[in-house]
C-alpha cells in the first residue's frame, strides 16, 4: 500500500516523492523533422537546379516533388499510386519571386504618432487608438493662406523696387557704361546714355520704328535688322551676326521691355520715338 501511494498508484516498493513520466512506446509516432516543417527545414537543390550550365532547369515533376526516385514516377517503396497520389508541397522547395511585383520598404522612425489622424485629421479608431493623435506641427487653412499672401506680397514689393531703382539710375543716369558708338558725335547716329539703352537705332542712324533687343542687349529697328539677316537682294547673303558685337544672333530678337519702359517715363504713355529721341538729345546736352 505505501509503495503504491509513492509511485502515484503505479505499484511496487517504496519511494520519496511522485514521478510521471509519458512516453510513446510507438516509435513510428515520434516527431520528425518532416513534421516539425518551421523548425527544421529540408532542402533539395539537387532536384530543383538539376541540370547546371547557363540554361535554366527544368521543374521538377510531380512524381519527383512526391518523393519518386525516378522519371517512372514511383514511390521509394516501388509502388505507382498515380499522378493525383498525395505528395508533400514542402519538398517542392522555396518559389522564385516574381519579376513583376517590387516590394517598398517603409522605415517608420514615429511609431507612437497616428499617421491617419496626422494626415488627414480622422481616426477610424477614435479615442481607443492607442497612437498619439497630434496634429500640432500642421498650420490650418487660414494660416497657409495667410503665409501665402505674404510671400506674395514680398515678391510684389521685390519687383517695385528694382523697377524704381531701374527708373531711378535711367534719370541720373548712375548706371554707367558707353556704347562702342558713343564717342561719334555725328547727329543722328546711335548713342547710349548712362545706363546703356540707345534713343536712335544704329543701322538708320535714326528714331526707333518698332524696335527689338537682340540676346547680347543691343537695340535695332525691326525692319533693319530683319533686312540684315534677310540679305536686302537676292545676291546678298544673310548675316545673322550683332552690328555692334559680332555675336550670332540665331535671328532671335526680343521686345525691348527696358527700352519701352525708358520710353514711356520720358515722353509718356502718347509719345512717339521721334520725341523719345528729341528729348534724349536734351537730356545729353544738359549734362
Amino acid at each position: 500500500g505505501e509503495g503504491g501511494r509513492g509511485r502515484g498508484g503505479g505499484g511496487g516498493g517504496g519511494g520519496g516523492g511522485v514521478m510521471h513520466e509519458y512516453k510513446s512506446a510507438d516509435p513510428s509516432k515520434q516527431m520528425s523533422a518532416r513534421d516539425m516543417a518551421t523548425r527544421g527545414a529540408e532542402h533539395h537543390p539537387t532536384e530543383i537546379t538539376r541540370g547546371g550550365g547557363g540554361a535554366a532547369a527544368a521543374p521538377p515533376s510531380a512524381s519527383e516533388t512526391a518523393g519518386g526516385s525516378g522519371p517512372d514516377g514511383k514511390d521509394p517503396d516501388g509502388i505507382y499510386r498515380g499522378h493525383t497520389s498525395t505528395r508533400n508541397k514542402f519538398l517542392a522547395g522555396p518559389l522564385k519571386a516574381p519579376t513583376f511585383v517590387r516590394t517598398t520598404c517603409r522605415f517608420d522612425y514615429q511609431p507612437d504618432i497616428c499617421k491617419d489622424y496626422k494626415d488627414t485629421g480622422f481616426c477610424g479608431f477614435g479615442d481607443t487608438c492607442i497612437y498619439l493623435h497630434d496634429r500640432g506641427d500642421t498650420m490650418a487653412g487660414w494660416q497657409i493662406e495667410q503665409q501665402y499672401e505674404e510671400k506674395k506680397k514680398r515678391e510684389a514689393e521685390r519687383k517695385e523696387r528694382e523697377m524704381q531703382r531701374f527708373l531711378d539710375e535711367s534719370n541720373r543716369g548712375d548706371a554707367g557704361g558707353q556704347s562702342d558708338d558713343a564717342d561719334d558725335g555725328e547727329e543722328g547716329k546711335k548713342s547710349a546714355n548712362d545706363d546703356g539703352i540707345p534713343f536712335a537705332c544704329h543701322l538708320c542712324r535714326g528714331p526707333f520704328r518698332d524696335p527689338v533687343v537682340t540676346s547680347c542687349g543691343h537695340y535695332f529697328c525691326q525692319g533693319c535688322i530683319l533686312d540684315r539677316v534677310r540679305g536686302t537682294s537676292a545676291a546678298d547673303g544673310g548675316d545673322s551676326t550683332c552690328p555692334i558685337c559680332s555675336k550670332d544672333t540665331h535671328g532671335v530678337f526680343n521686345a525691348p521691355t527696358k527700352l519701352e519702359t525708358k520710353k514711356r517715363k520720358a515722353v509718356g504713355r502718347g509719345g512717339t520715338w521721334e520725341d523719345f529721341l528729341e528729348a534724349s538729345k536734351r537730356n545729353k546736352g544738359k549734362k
